[in-house]
């Protein structure tokens, strides 16, 4: 899957909450939308994940393994193209873009996201924390889990964004995936990679690190 850094993080987000990065031709992107024929259908979707660009062979993996979702699905090739143009400019129109800082200060005040946080569910007789509903506290869910395993609460989810959740849980298994290949799982003998490439391992995931941390330092700023 080749892949390039598109730019920095310009600190401000879409209308649909996703990045806004500044290449160095001091172009503003955010999604920069490919359209592919998948499975009988025109398929619209992100070409920029995590701040890299993505070919479109590695997008059509990352929808594939769930990493990221269509923007759109069409019938045919021009109401695609038609549908990614509208989207362009729906999300870059006024209004559209907004700055990190001021969209995470929101979520952080009072209600500034849906929250119901400081009641008490009336139903599990459960309190509410902070960016969570009544509904997201009630335990109501029966969860088999096995040794080793972490479920994130509601509001924890809301705040980092599933997308992100998402990014992380690929990134680790392309690692793994990778760790294994190099004979570092405790197979040696059965690596089939050398493993002096482990300085190449990707960051995605302390890269989506940082911008939450970046995020959460500006909203409390």
């Amino acid at each position: 899957m080749a892949q390039s850094k598109v730019g920095k993080p310009t600190g401000k987000v879409t209308k649909a909450g996703r990045q806004v990065y500044k290449t160095p031709e001091g172009e503003e992107v955010s999604e920069k939308s490919v359209t592919l024929f998948i499975n009988g259908k025109w398929v619209n979707a992100p070409s920029i994940w995590n701040g890299k660009r993505i070919d479109e062979d590695g997008v059509e993996r990352l929808l594939k393994e769930g990493a990221i979702k269509p923007t759109s699905v069409h019938d045919t090739k021009e109401k695609a193209l038609d549908a990614a143009e509208k989207r362009s400019e729906e999300l870059y129109n006024e209004g559209g873009i907004v700055k990190a800082k001021q969209q995470t200060k929101k979520m952080l005040e009072e209600g500034g996201m849906l929250d119901e946080g400081g009641t008490v569910d009336p139903k599990s007789g459960n309190e509410v924390p902070t960016g969570s509903l009544q509904e997201e506290v009630r335990d109501d869910i029966p969860a088999q889990l096995s040794e080793g395993e972490f479920v994130f609460p509601a509001d924890v989810v809301r705040f980092i964004g599933l997308e992100r959740l998402m990014q992380m849980r690929q990134a680790a298994k392309r690692g793994l995936a990778q760790m294994d290949a190099m004979g570092q799982m405790g197979n040696s003998e059965e690596a089939t990679m050398d493993d002096g490439n482990d300085t190449e391992f990707e960051t995605e995931i302390d890269d989506i690190i940082s911008e939450v941390e970046a995020e959460s330092q500006q909203g409390m700023a």
